[in-house]
């Protein structure tokens, strides 16, 4: 049987390394950090993010980086590895919720908490304004996961990337492209549950509150997205 190295990452203990297909793991750093994306580098091997949020998106660190939620101290950040997990080097105090990139090519593209999306061209060292073309809106409710100016959703095909915000916009990026052009949704929003709590949210538009949006890697033009 081929083995493979595995990372996982949880709310408070860390990040986690397994070289037998998750039959073991062993901890290798990040505790007592809020994960919220951990993911391999597309282009450089033995590299890995880690976006460490606070655990509520309402809170704001420190200048230090770190906050208090339920009588515990976190840190905040977002860090690399280059090598493979063992350890890592904080880049920020500030941390998207995930980082996206499409295979093979080296830059990333991630949404910043009150300073919009923006793309990386070393390795999330430093950050520019990759926003052109997106509906600048005021965040609602400090950032509520309905907020049209909150851009959570990222995915990515062969050699283009679609983002999509809290008010169910979905927006397609060419790589080569100026600027990002608004997706036209035209199937009517799936049925909800009529006991979903989530029903007295509710914006009224389709797709709202957009959590991922997935490209299948073998068809490009085949999309799934989930909400929140």
């Amino acid at each position: 049987m081929r083995h493979c190295q595995l990372a996982a990452g949880e709310d408070w203990d860390g990040v986690a390394l397994s070289t037998d297909n998750g039959e073991t793991w062993n901890a290798v750093g990040l505790a007592r950090t809020w994960l919220t994306d951990l993911r391999y580098d597309r282009a450089v091997s033995n590299r890995i993010y880690a976006c460490a949020n606070p655990p509520n998106h309402l809170m704001s660190p420190d200048a230090k980086g770190a906050c208090e939620f339920q009588g515990r101290t976190y840190e905040t950040g977002l860090f690399r590895s280059d090598d493979g997990g063992r350890n890592w080097r904080k880049l920020s105090a500030n941390a998207p919720f995930e980082v996206c990139q499409i295979q093979g090519r080296d830059e990333l593209i991630a949404y910043f908490h009150e300073q919009g999306v923006k793309r990386s061209r070393n390795g999330g060292e430093t950050w520019e304004n990759f926003a052109q073309g997106l509906e600048a809106a005021p965040l609602v409710n400090t950032g509520s996961s309905l907020s049209p100016g909150r851009y959570q959703a990222f995915g990515a095909g062969r050699d283009f990337y679609l983002v999509g915000n809290g008010k169910g916009d979905i927006y397609r990026r060419h790589v080569d492209a100026e600027a990002w052009t608004k997706v036209k949704v035209v199937e009517k929003r799936a049925g909800v549950p009529e006991k979903e709590p989530r029903l007295q949210y509710m914006t009224g538009h389709p797709m709202d509150a957009l959590g991922s949006l997935i490209v299948d890697p073998q068809n490009g033009r085949h999309w799934l997205a989930t909400d929140w």
